[in-house]
């Protein structure tokens, strides 16, 4: 997926400096903006993430059900975390759908890369699409606590289509497949 790149022509970044260090990192930057004032700017310092969408061979999606403290509530998302340093985006997805569901993919690819909140964090989510998966024991970290969802594809479209579906990982993943899939390769494409 091309990026954007927009010039950042008399930004400069004048201190760095951690304010926060706990299972995230708070930065705070004193930066020299272009009109020659100063300015404060507080962000959260993270890497980047993997997500996965994955199919079986009855077209089912494999989600997860989990609680999300900020939310107050369960929601169902993909199989997702963080890409451990060494590893690659592909690598992290591949550990996190296994980690999490138990599933391992034979076909895993690319299908494209966004970034969820950029004026709080500099972190992207890589989105992967998983098929000829095969199912194996599930190894959710020591903190995870994960139903194992399969829903029908068609159902999950309705439900990001609806607003239902609350996570804009799944939103983005299903609606970047389903845009690809009938564009690029009709066949590909799961009614």
């Amino acid at each position: 997926m091309p990026e954007l790149e927009l010039p950042v022509s008399g930004w400069q970044v004048l201190n760095s400096r951690v304010v926060f260090q706990g299972w995230l990192t708070v930065a705070r930057d004193r930066l020299l903006k272009p009109d020659g004032d100063q300015m404060d700017y507080t962000y959260i310092a993270s890497s980047d993430a993997a997500a996965v969408l994955a199919f079986t061979d009855a077209g089912q999606v494999v989600l997860t059900r989990q609680y999300r403290h900020p939310l107050r509530r369960v929601i169902l998302d993909l199989p997702a975390g963080g890409v451990r340093a060494g590893e690659t985006p592909e690598q992290a997805a591949r550990r996190e759908l296994a980690e999490e569901t138990g599933f391992t993919a034979r076909d895993m690819r690319s299908l494209g890369r966004f970034f969820p909140v950029p004026g709080m964090m500099g972190h992207s989510v890589h989105v992967f699409c998983a098929r000829d998966i095969e199912h194996g024991d599930a190894a959710p970290d020591e903190h995870e606590i994960i139903d194992l969802v399969l829903i029908d594809w068609a159902d999950l479209l309705r439900q990001v289509e609806s607003g239902e579906a609350t996570d804009v990982t799944v939103a983005y993943a299903v609606l970047l497949y389903a845009a690809q899939s009938r564009t690029a390769n009709p066949a590909l494409f799961i009614p």
